[in-house]
């Protein structure tokens, strides 16, 4: 029986080192698999393939800039990306920023390609790229955050998706209509509009739950000619329209029920330049964020105040016109983020994200 078991050990001895490439070296391991969570970010995927802001290579290098609006003392500070942005120069193209738990948010929203949405973690003065954010859709136009640390993307050929910690927590929860979304920093209801008056509904829609949208009371725009963008701030509404042939900004109180226009009778905005954008609402009044590249400011009671252009704010040369900005968000601490798309040397843009005080 000794004898028996004996061969059969050297038997499986010599099969194993013959397996094994006669046991001269060891196999090499079998490569992990990559799941989604550990896909690696390609910067180029965006197309920042130069060095991060490098003047020799036309790269944009900001700065700290002070000025005076009315009685207050503005500052805007560079806080520099560790890998660059570029952007395309076209009005149909843009950028995004958000924070929510402490991260902050980059989306970049492009007419010939899906959507991409970066998280950045704030290391010293510089933002770091930490993740990209896997989205179920593929065209986004809008991003925004409540105080719950939740992230809405939303636009007309895409499903509304809610997104916490990096994970989506639903999608399209029953949204009629038109697609585009601004929500409350409560989170708990939001603005669904469109631009067009006579097919689509501009009006207040309330979370339900975690299953459902139930819509709510309808905006009075029937006089105005078109919807061009919303926001909604603790204490207000702001819908951008066109009336008369000239831009306005109705606004509206939590319930729905018109306050005022800005930009019409004794609230006109003569001189300034004001365009489609975000408002971010402070103790102090009302900014209004301009996509062709200035920041306009208003008081409590939305009287002009004054407008600082894109030069001033960020150091970029007066005679461009590619200084475009769309996002912006007040923090907790009364600073506001923003980004704008800053020209590069040569051509193109570079996405830049400074932080606003003084108002």
């Amino acid at each position: 029986m000794k004898k028996l078991l004996v061969i059969l050990l050297a038997f499986a001895l010599c099969f194993s080192l013959a397996a094994c490439g006669g046991g001269g070296g060891s196999p090499e391991p079998a490569p992990e698999p990559v799941t989604d969570e550990e896909e690696e970010f390609e910067p180029e995927e965006i197309g920042a393939d130069e060095p991060a802001n490098d003047p020799d290579q036309g790269g944009y290098v900001g700065g700290t800039f002070n000025n005076s609006i009315g009685s207050f003392s503005i500052t805007t500070e560079w806080i520099p990306l560790d890998t660059p942005l570029l952007i395309e120069d076209d009005f149909s193209n843009g950028i995004e920023i958000a924070y929510a738990n402490g991260s902050y948010y980059l989306h970049k929203s492009d007419r010939s390609e899906p959507s991409i949405l970066g998280e950045y973690d704030l290391t010293g003065y510089l933002l770091v790229f930490s993740k990209k954010i896997n989205l179920p859709g593929l065209k986004y136009e809008d991003l925004c955050a409540d105080d719950k640390g939740v992230l809405y993307l939303s636009g007309f050929s895409a499903k509304l998706c809610a997104i916490k910690d990096g994970a989506v927590i639903f999608e399209d929860k029953g949204l009629s209509g038109p697609k585009h979304l601004s929500m409350h920093p409560s989170g708990e209801w939001g603005i669904s509009w469109y631009s067009s008056i006579s097919t689509g509904r501009n009006n207040i829609v309330k979370l339900v739950g975690d299953s459902e949208i139930e819509d709510g009371a309808a905006l009075e725009v029937s006089d105005l000619k078109t919807v061009l963008e919303c926001s909604v701030t603790k204490n207000n509404i702001f819908l951008f329209g066109m009336k008369d042939s000239k831009t306005i900004i109705r606004v509206f109180d939590t319930g729905g029920n018109v306050k005022y226009d800005m930009g019409d009778g004794d609230r006109a905005w003569d001189g300034v330049t004001v365009a489609e954008g975000r408002v971010v609402e402070t103790n102090n009044g009302f900014i209004t964020v301009n996509k062709f590249g200035s920041l306009v400011f208003f008081d409590t009671n939305g009287y002009l105040i004054g407008e600082i252009k894109a030069s001033d704010l960020f150091g970029t040369p007066s005679s461009h016109s590619r200084s475009l900005m769309r996002s912006a968000q007040l923090l907790d601490d009364g600073s506001i983020i923003l980004s704008v798309a800053v020209p590069r040397d040569g051509s193109g843009s570079e996405v830049a994200v400074y932080r606003l005080t003084g108002f």
